[in-house]
């Protein structure tokens, strides 16, 4: 029996995509007067960050080899300490939880600060829907390590087969929550993605008020 739905924030919840564009615009528009070439080193810089599986580092590199400029900033710690400001949740998202929130437990398990991914909760306005919400930081381990699965599950006070956790990184969120004996739904907001595992696949997360 299900007692707990645990998410993922980033693509899950929150839209990584609006934070990612507007702190990126924020960032670079001071270095390009022309409004067509701003536009293209953002959508590149997008590209760069593989939706932030590639070293910021490696992204600053790239953007600045390209585009001939040099950054008065380091995009990590300027990433680091600004991106929870810029958190939208997704349109669906209260609805989802306020539903949910009526039958189970509800939880975050994130990647990331502290601070930061705190931050991101308060900037989409959801932190208070939450039971729990677990960084890798407090647990001393990152996703998809599944200590931090079964960490969460025990502050939530419950096993892990009463829990189903909602990402959309495979490798992260359906690899490790499975592995570490939890249920998943793989959540792709992009359309169709193949995938020849059975699991359970949303594209919204609407959906999951059919689920549960």
């Amino acid at each position: 029996m299900i007692k707990a739905i645990l998410f993922d924030f980033d693509d899950t919840l929150g839209n990584r995509e609006y934070a990612a564009y507007n702190l990126y615009r924020d960032l670079l528009k001071p270095y390009f007067s022309d409004e067509l070439l701003l536009e293209a080193a953002i959508q590149d810089t997008l590209v760069a960050e593989q939706y932030g599986n590639c070293n910021k580092a490696n992204v600053q590199k790239q953007i600045e080899e390209r585009y001939k400029v040099k950054f008065d900033f380091d995009l990590k710690d300027i990433w680091d300490k600004l991106i929870g400001k810029y958190h939208l949740a997704f349109d669906d998202t209260v609805e989802t939880l306020e539903y949910l929130k009526k039958k189970y437990l509800l939880g975050v398990i994130t990647n990331g600060f502290i601070t930061t991914q705190h931050e991101k909760l308060d900037s989409a306005g959801i932190t208070q829907y939450f039971d729990m919400i677990l960084t890798s930081e407090e647990a001393g381990v990152t996703k998809p390590d599944p200590a931090i699965f079964r960490c969460a599950a025990e502050r939530m006070g419950v096993r892990l087969d009463e829990c189903v956790y909602v990402g959309d990184v495979f490798s992260n969120d359906i690899y490790g929550a499975l592995k570490a004996g939890m249920d998943a739904v793989w959540i792709w907001k992009r359309g169709d993605r193949q995938c020849r595992y059975d699991v359970k696949k949303i594209g919204t997360l609407s959906e999951l008020m059919k689920m549960y």
